[in-house]
């Protein structure tokens, strides 16, 4: 609900001037501009006040956009959390239902319109999307964990565990080294070894670091597009 303030003004004859002097200001409108002008068409006097307003930030960069990106980063740092823990599906599922609370929370404070989308519920929606995904993909490498390792790891999961590995600069399975030269050594400790085949919990901790530096990327972008658009206006 938006509250109104009411004030004094005094209006002279050609001119735009408003009197002040018993405006008290407001803790969520800042006064940016105020101008009457007072015209005459048709012999009836008419008088036009324009003001404008600023919405004072303080109080959404502190109480919501701070913990939403706050949140933001958690829901990335899931990835962190081993599978093993037994405690991401739990982690994942209540950052989900935070972002779900703010989301209502701003719906409830701001009126109903859809002509114009405020950027914030657009912020959050979009984290609150980003956060499903986190969850899903969480459940999902849960489930690739419970596998045993008799089960065969098709040839997708093997290109993700090998690329994660070269990304991670480390090998993906320890062979003999050759102490020959010190640049066979080097060649050796950098070469991954197709033939290995990994352990299921191998592939999910190396999805672990693919999905974390995508999510992390991911929220940044989204971060920084809307607060460039809000910038922007």
């Amino acid at each position: 609900m938006m509250q109104l303030t009411i004030f004094c003004f005094a209006i002279f004859s050609n001119d735009s001037y408003v009197n002040f002097e018993n405006y008290e200001e407001n803790s969520v409108w800042e006064m940016i501009d105020a101008r009457c002008v007072v015209d005459v068409p048709d012999g009836t006097p008419t008088v036009l006040m324009e003001y404008t307003l600023k919405r004072k930030p303080s109080y959404y960069i502190f109480n919501i956009i701070i913990p939403v990106v706050v949140l933001g980063l958690l829901d990335v740092f899931a990835f962190v959390l081993p599978v093993s823990s037994g405690e991401r599906d739990g982690f994942t599922i209540t950052v989900f239902l935070t972002f779900a609370i703010f989301l209502t929370i701003i719906n409830s404070a701001l009126p109903v319109n859809s002509e114009n989308v405020c950027l914030l519920s657009v912020y959050l929606m979009a984290m609150t999307i980003l956060s499903v995904l986190v969850v899903i993909v969480s459940l999902f490498q849960i489930r690739l964990a419970s596998r045993g390792d008799g089960k065969a790891i098709g040839s997708v999961y093997m290109f993700l565990y090998h690329s994660s590995m070269k990304l991670q600069c480390r090998r993906s399975k320890v062979g003999s080294t050759d102490t020959s030269s010190v640049k066979s050594f080097h060649e050796k400790e950098m070469r991954y070894d197709e033939t290995q085949v990994p352990s299921w919990n191998d592939v999910v901790n190396a999805l672990d670091y693919i999905f974390f530096w995508i999510s992390a990327i991911s929220v940044f972008l989204v971060t920084a597009v809307i607060f460039a658009i809000a910038g922007s206006h």
